[in-house]
């Protein structure tokens, strides 16, 4: 709320307890001064009030919007962790692979050379 609507409720609250302290019931003018008062105060809260609902909603709206995106961003982390999982799964199967061919490769290499040093190899070979 504004100063300047504070100062407002303050001052026409004020003024209500004021008249009210010397309150002469016998005057019209006096009571319907006080009256207009607090039905002028009234507004005011009234308005005040609006205000504050309005920016309840907002804010419970924003919270909804908010809280909706963190568990989508939580559904995408998951998603990615499993990504990630899948993908040093797969990085440690290609190792293997790499490894096994490795010593595929060195057994027949071996097996080559112990062939070629028997000479039972063709030329070409």
């Amino acid at each position: 709320m504004s100063t300047s609507r504070s100062n407002t409720i303050i001052s026409i609250s004020t003024r209500l307890n004021s008249k009210l302290s010397n309150l002469d019931l016998d005057s019209e003018e006096q009571i319907l001064s006080i009256l207009n008062d607090v039905d002028d105060l009234l507004k005011l809260k009234h308005a005040k009030l609006e205000k504050l609902q309005i920016t309840h909603d907002k804010v419970e709206s924003k919270y909804r919007e908010l809280t909706a995106e963190t568990e989508e961003l939580k559904l995408q982390i998951k998603a990615m962790e499993r990504e990630i999982q899948l993908e040093k799964a797969s990085q440690e199967s290609l190792m293997e692979e790499a490894k096994r061919l490795k010593l595929d490769t060195m057994i027949f290499d071996s097996i080559v050379a112990a062939l070629a040093s028997r000479g039972l190899l063709p030329p070409d070979f």
